[in-house]
């Protein structure tokens, strides 16, 4: 019986462990993302912001 609360309670554990996000990485990519939208001040915020999502996010969402 402890072997089967075990199991269920590992089932419930491991998508937290495997599914986690590195911090650094969302840190590195939101300066990132900021440095790249202040470089664009002459461009509508729309398109600064559709620009800055597709340089970055891609790359990122490949990782995770």
């Amino acid at each position: 019986m402890k072997t089967f609360y075990l199991i269920i309670l590992l089932l419930f554990l491991s998508p937290v462990f495997t599914f986690s996000q590195n911090l650094k990485d969302e840190n590195e990519l939101i300066s990132s993302m900021c440095k790249e939208f202040q470089k664009t001040e002459h461009l509508s915020d729309s398109l600064r912001v559709q620009n800055t999502y597709s340089k970055f996010l891609p790359s990122y969402l490949e990782k995770i």
